[in-house]
Order: structure tokens, then sequence, then C-alpha cells
């Protein structure tokens, strides 16, 4: 996770996650000046990653894929507030 390059603050942030082959899963929590983002992410028996995050009220996040890596976004967590754009 970082700050998008547009931003200051921490309120528009980029989930871009790397696919380690023999990483299984992997869990992130953040305490920015916007406020806390968390992020998860797991490697189901098929291959896809399953990605979940959290983040504060108004805050924008960006999750990018890559090419040829499966990745699915399973939970945004409405009760944080933030908001979600997919780009692959």
């Amino acid at each position: 996770m970082r700050q998008h390059a547009d931003d200051i603050g921490w309120r528009h942030v980029v989930i871009d996650p790397l696919d380690l082959r023999d990483v299984a899963s992997a869990d992130l929590a953040f305490a920015s000046p916007y406020g806390r983002y968390e992020v998860s992410w797991r490697r189901a028996e098929d291959g896809i990653r399953h990605l979940r995050y959290a983040a504060p009220p108004g805050a924008v996040v960006e999750v990018r894929g890559h090419p040829g890596q499966p990745l699915r976004v399973e939970e945004a967590q409405p009760e944080y507030g933030g908001a979600v754009l997919v780009a692959e």
C-alpha cells in the first residue's frame, strides 16, 4: 500500500500487492495521518488471491491487479467509509 502520487495526507491510497509465489498470505495495518488502513490477502487453492481492506471515512482506495495474476477484492468494509476504484 502506498499514498497515491497526486495526493498528500494519505486520503487516496493505492493497494498494489506483489504476487510472491512462496507467500500464502499477508497482512498490513497502517495508522496514517488520515486514519487507519488495513489490508490483507490470502491465496486460495485455485491460485486466486482474495484481498480485503478497510479504510477511514472519505478515503479513496485504488486496488490494482497485474496481468496473469488473478486478484479478487472480497470486501470493502463499508462501515469504514472507503471508496473503491479497481484497475486491472
